[in-house]
């Protein structure tokens, strides 16, 4: 099952509401430093992009965005939002994308690589992550911590949160429930997948050895988000 795929249409509203404030200013505090630290950039790839919460932004900045995600119900939803269609929109899992572009900076932040829950798939996904970038190309990427894998609930009058991770190891299963009033009924959606909690050392290390070096360690800069925020450059 592709995670987020079953109710991608009510993805961004579920977000936004749980998350409140949270929500609202890691997107603003995202996009300022990407502003700051990508601004001699002009093309730019999104993995994990989802609905476009930084890929409609930055477009409407002037860059040339490519917007790639595993899920097609959720590249939907960014379609919809892409009135002017200057995104380029590609449906794919990171371990599995291919491109003959090269890009000058690339996005892998919003928990993009909990999904790679095997080494394999880390080690590919991060190999194509290096193959689509020109030299001396940008990477933006968090690692989160083992505190932000934790259970959600929110309950509003027209919306109804569940989240429920089970630990078993560094691999968890995070289920997903979430009920939402449409101004008549009350919709159920429900979600189940597997993710991973890598140890920072690991993804560090695998980035070092594909040739990129820590530009700058973000991290001070998203205190409370729940993850490490670093810039990379391909040597």
């Amino acid at each position: 099952m592709v995670a987020h795929n079953s109710w991608a249409k009510v993805y961004d509203r579920a977000y936004k509401e749980s998350f409140g404030a949270f929500y609202k200013d890691l997107t603003e505090c995202t996009l300022e430093v990407i502003k700051e630290e990508f601004s001699e950039c002009l093309k730019v790839i999104d993995f994990g992009a989802g609905t476009g919460r930084l890929s409609l932004p930055l477009s409407q900045l002037g860059y040339k965005v490519t917007a790639v995600d595993a899920s097609e119900e959720m590249l939907k939803e960014l379609q919809k939002k892409d009135i002017e269609k200057k995104i380029n929109i590609k449906s794919a899992f990171m371990q599995h994308f291919t491109t003959d572009e090269r890009y000058d900076a690339s996005l892998c932040v919003f928990s993009v690589i909990i999904y790679l829950t095997d080494e394999k798939g880390l080690n590919q996904a991060l190999f194509n992550l290096k193959n689509c970038l020109n030299p001396g190309g940008l990477v933006l990427m968090d690692i989160p911590l083992p505190t932000a894998f934790r259970n959600l609930t929110y309950k509003s009058e027209t919306l109804d949160r569940n989240v429920i991770i089970d630990k078993q190891s560094d691999v968890f299963t995070y289920q997903e429930s979430i009920d939402v009033f449409d101004g008549n009924n009350w919709i159920n959606y429900s979600d189940e997948f597997k993710i991973r909690c890598w140890q920072s050392e690991i993804v560090l290390n695998k980035m070092k050895d594909l040739g990129f070096v820590i530009k700058k360690d973000l991290s001070n800069k998203f205190l409370g988000s729940g993850a490490l925020y670093f810039l990379f450059e391909l040597n």
